[in-house]
């Protein structure tokens, strides 16, 4: 098991860890519910150093990217961003990632996992064109603001603040970083690229402010209460762009990109399956590919699942057919080994 660069640091701070994409990551430091709670009122800074990072460099990477993504990535100004996907040939998710534009690159974070796969897609569409793909993940670390107080928390630190779907460059404990507006919630948040040898200095400056640290279990249960779907629970080669709810990514103008034709195909009909928002009256969680009943029918399955500190009772998402997902629909989610009762609801749109 991989550990990140903060670490013993974590360790020291009272961090309880667990494995997640390859790497001993905190799942919290003690309280997750205090940090949830701390989320959704203030501010919370998360590690993410596990994150796959990629910087296209080369004067035909805007070309290379629009072939591989369904984002229109060239028309991206230099300091804004984009969510975007990278598809098979069949139309199905290879990659779910944000990129960003800068002067004379794009950075690309995405799940580490699918790293190779982006980087093999991009150098199969090269053709000899100028582009250069390296792969960041180890050198840069990655911290996340996340909460309605995340732009105070930024000004406290004499970081400024980009616009929405936007990034700059800025300095954080004497080291120069990339912030970028970046939403892994409800609330509002920031992403902070750094040097992983400068992430001790700027994960201490950010302690030092009063910020809460926050493990991946708050986290989880923050984008799951959000409707956000994940690489690797949500969104896999089996998983279809509308299916996951992510019509937004998809560029309504763009053409020619990997999976374009199978994206035209899927236009003409409703998904046979779709992703919700589950809430279930009961403070245990579901497992992952727990069934869903409509009486004795199954209707769909868990993909992931978290209790909801707010209110009580838990949250979950589900792939639902198509038949049986209408928005406050009342369903039956398998806890335990018992049923209990549970509300369909719509996710929200994803911006692209």
């Amino acid at each position: 098991m991989r550990a990140c660069p903060l670490f013993e640091l974590q360790k020291a701070q009272g961090a309880v860890f667990r494995p997640h994409a390859g790497f001993s990551v905190p799942a919290h430091y003690g309280d997750p519910d205090t940090e949830c709670a701390v989320a959704r009122k203030s501010c919370v800074v998360t590690d993410l150093s596990y994150c796959g990072k990629l910087s296209i460099r080369g004067e035909d990477r805007g070309a290379v990217l629009d072939r591989a993504l369904v984002g229109d990535v060239t028309s991206l100004r230099a300091g804004c961003g984009l969510h975007t996907l990278a598809l098979t040939p069949t139309g199905r998710i290879l990659a779910d990632m944000v990129i960003y534009a800068l002067d004379d690159w794009h950075l690309v974070e995405l799940d580490l996992e699918n790293v190779p796969r982006v980087a093999g897609q991009l150098l199969q569409l090269d053709d000899d064109a100028d582009v250069e793909v390296q792969d960041l993940s180890e050198a840069w670390g990655l911290l996340s603001l996340q909460g309605p107080e995340s732009a105070d928390a930024l000004a406290y630190l004499g970081v400024g603040i980009p616009p929405p779907s936007c990034i700059r460059t800025a300095v954080l404990a004497g080291h120069p970083i990339l912030v970028a507006e970046r939403r892994r919630a409800s609330a509002p948040g920031f992403d902070l690229f750094a040097a992983a040898g400068a992430l001790i200095d700027c994960w201490n400056s950010i302690l030092e402010r009063g910020v809460l640290p926050a493990g991946l279990d708050a986290l989880n249960a923050l984008r799951i209460e959000a409707g956000i779907p994940w690489a690797g629970t949500e969104l896999d080669e089996q998983v279809t762009p509308t299916e996951a709810g992510l019509e937004a990514a998809l560029s309504s103008i763009k053409e020619g990109y990997i999976g374009h034709a199978a994206v035209v195909r899927a236009r003409r009909r409703p998904p046979a399956r779709r992703l919700y928002r589950l809430v279930i009256e009961t403070e245990l969680a579901p497992t992952p590919g727990a069934p869903v009943y409509v009486a004795s029918r199954v209707v769909g399955k868990v993909t992931s699942a978290a209790r909801c500190s707010a209110g009580g009772g838990a949250v979950a998402l589900a792939f639902l057919k198509r038949d049986w997902n209408k928005d406050g629909a009342p369903v039956m989610v398998e806890v335990d080994g018992g049923k209990c009762p549970a509300r369909v609801m719509h996710l929200p749109a994803m911006k692209g």
